[in-house]
């Protein structure tokens, strides 16, 4: 998955927040979901809770070494928005 495929699920460019709605960022920040909870959540999906769309349920194919390429990119986006 490209960093371009991650970005578009985020409004704004890079993340910030636009005219189009606030980024999903801040929800994720380290502190309340760590780096873990993203991995549980591709592997075993999870109950909806920052959004009202439904749960997420598992994604198959996604591989560890994916996974952590996306978080380790979301974590930049934070990091680059002042969300640590």
């Amino acid at each position: 998955m490209s960093r371009r495929n991650v970005q578009m699920n985020f409004p704004g460019i890079d993340g910030v927040e636009n005219r189009i709605g606030g980024t999903r960022l801040s929800a994720y920040e380290p502190g309340h979901h760590p780096d873990a909870a993203s991995y549980r959540a591709v592997n075993q999906g999870v109950v909806s809770h920052h959004w009202s769309f439904g749960n997420m349920p598992p994604v198959p194919g996604v591989s560890q070494r994916s996974v952590g390429q996306i978080v380790a990119y979301v974590r930049e986006l934070q990091r680059a928005n002042g969300i640590r």
